[in-house]
């Protein structure tokens, strides 16, 4: 595997740890039904792929890489605002 490989491989685990983590923040204020189960949906998907990522980081014998830590608290701020958001928004049932 190259290094290349290797960086892309370590940045993609890490962006996937932030949207399962993403993803975990906002479904408990999810009103909507529907729309919570999708969100559980993709959060399914993005753990299948972190559980792929893990498999071959583990199998050439790589770290993990974990979230920038000034990312993650600016996405924190970024959720608060979405959380609210959606707390807003799934009060009332959309239009069919």
């Amino acid at each position: 595997m190259n290094n290349d490989t290797i960086l892309l491989l370590k940045e993609c685990d890490s962006g996937l740890k932030m949207a399962i983590s993403s993803l975990d923040e906002v479904l408990d204020v999810i009103k909507n039904q529907k729309f919570k189960e999708i969100c559980i949906t993709s959060k399914n998907k993005h753990q299948t792929l972190k559980n792929e990522v893990d498999h071959l980081l583990k199998e050439h014998h790589l770290q993990e890489k974990e979230p920038c830590r000034s990312r993650a608290r600016r996405n924190a701020g970024k959720h608060r605002h979405t959380r609210n958001r959606l707390c807003q928004n799934q009060r009332a049932e959309p239009r069919k």
